[in-house]
């Protein structure tokens, strides 16, 4: 959670929404430092952060028991560019229209 903290805090940065809690040594803070600094998040910068944390553990999950299909590269650059597209419809598998 505390990484996610942190990314979120960059996010919101980085789309100007940051705020002065977020400046400085993000690593350690007390349980009411960092419910301070949730409280001082958008949602916007909440949401990026927690998919983005979700996404990353998905591509190691779906690599480990793929590690002879592909780079752990391609795999985490597929996944972000799944988020990238939107998520548009998954691909069919190539018997889907056959009956």
């Amino acid at each position: 959670m505390a990484d996610e903290l942190g990314l979120a805090e960059a996010v919101a940065e980085r789309i100007g929404a940051g705020s002065p809690l977020f400046s400085g040594d993000r690593a350690e803070c007390t349980a009411a430092e960092a419910e301070q600094r949730r409280r001082a998040l958008g949602l916007y910068p909440r949401l990026v952060a927690a998919v983005a944390v979700s996404a990353v553990r998905v591509a190691v999950e779906h690599w480990c028991v793929r590690q002879d299909e592909a780079a752990f590269e391609d795999v985490f650059r597929e996944v972000f560019d799944h988020l990238a597209a939107g998520l548009s419809e998954p691909p069919r598998p190539a018997d889907s229209g056959r009956r």
